[in-house]
């Protein structure tokens, strides 16, 4: 809430029907810092900034995704991604010190590839630089069960942020690198990003089947660690029964969430 601190009291009034609330709090605090573990989009990740429990500082983020089988009508709607914040992308902005790196799920078998340079939420997709508009975009072919290899690395000694996926089925590797001269990563998440505002086609036309694991991250002294279930909390999304959306492979953790 704008300048909460400034208020006496807050009041949450429904006037009309019933409403179920969730996850309401009003503080003027930095949430990861003084609230620890508080997500406020239950597991979603949405937002970036105060997210999550920081995490020591690292440098290095790794995912893989195994894609065993999508089938979308259009363009821009589903994604896969992971995403990596600097201080103050993880405990103040949304967009600002926010790295990302992920792909659209497209029609065809195709996928596309794309970055977030930590200066806006906008993806940048590797095919043409100059634009970001996914539409005027071919995707690259890729077969079911393709498995990709994601990475955002802060090389510390060039001073750049460099994003990395790649294709072990087609030995196809994307990789771009930025200026980089902040903090080392004190926090991270990952998405499946449904864009529904901008589809185009109903929800059970998007079908999807994979699933992401072996999520680490290297901290400054050199060490490797998995993150564990705990750090962000798993969930299954009620979807069509094709979408496979329990992270971390903690299927009993899980929490039901309903789309609406």
């Amino acid at each position: 809430m704008p300048n909460a601190g400034n208020y006496y009291t807050v009041a949450i009034i429904t006037t009309n029907g019933t409403v179920y609330y969730t996850d309401i709090i009003v503080t003027s605090l930095e949430i990861p810092i003084y609230l620890q573990k508080y997500d406020n989009m239950e597991g979603y990740g949405q937002g970036s900034g105060l997210l999550v429990t920081l995490l020591p500082p690292f440098y290095n983020l790794t995912a893989l995704v195994l894609l065993r089988y999508w089938n979308t009508p259009q363009v821009g709607i589903l994604s896969f991604q992971i995403n990596a914040m600097n201080y103050y992308g993880a405990t103040r902005s949304s967009c600002v010190g926010f790295f990302q790196i992920g792909i659209d799920l497209d029609p065809n078998g195709t996928i596309a590839p794309w970055y977030v340079p930590g200066k806006n939420c906008i993806a940048h997709y590797y095919f043409n630089e100059t634009t970001m508009n996914p539409a005027v975009l071919p995707g690259v072919p890729t077969p079911n069960n393709t498995l990709l290899k994601l990475m955002i690395y802060y090389n510390m000694s060039s001073k750049e942020i460099v994003f990395e996926i790649y294709d072990y089925n087609t030995s196809q590797l994307w990789i771009h690198a930025i200026p980089y001269s902040g903090t080392p990563f004190y926090a991270t998440y990952t998405q499946l990003e449904f864009q529904y505002a901008y589809t185009k086609y109903p929800i059970y036309d998007y079908v999807f089947n994979g699933t992401m694991f072996d999520i680490e991250v290297t901290f400054l002294n050199g060490t490797t660690a998995t993150l564990p279930a705990s750090y962000m909390i798993p969930f299954e999304l009620s979807a069509p029964p094709t979408w496979d959306l329990t992270y971390y492979n903690v299927n009993a953790s899980g929490y039901n969430q309903f789309a609406r």
